[in-house]
């Protein structure tokens, strides 16, 4: 099977209907849902976030702005298949 070179129209050639994005910062955040049209669905604050034992806490305290939260982003496939 050949797939075609976006990774739009491959997910969609293959039946997905949504592509899934983590967005550790801000920027991340902004590029995300300002140009490439993700929402974000779901987020984990910094403070409270831990990872096998390691605690992201001091992310949250070294730029308060930037790293507020872990988010998780969707995206529907534009595809005329379904």
């Amino acid at each position: 099977m050949v797939l075609p070179k976006t990774i739009y129209a491959s997910v969609a050639c293959v039946g997905f209907s949504y592509i899934l994005a983590e967005a550790g910062t801000e920027d991340v955040r902004q590029v995300l849902t300002g140009h490439l049209g993700f929402r974000e669905v779901e987020a984990v604050r910094f403070p409270s976030f831990e990872s096998n034992g390691i605690s992201f806490a001091a992310l949250a305290k070294l730029d308060p702005v930037q790293f507020t939260r872990l988010s998780l982003m969707k995206r529907a496939v534009p595809s005329n298949l379904y």
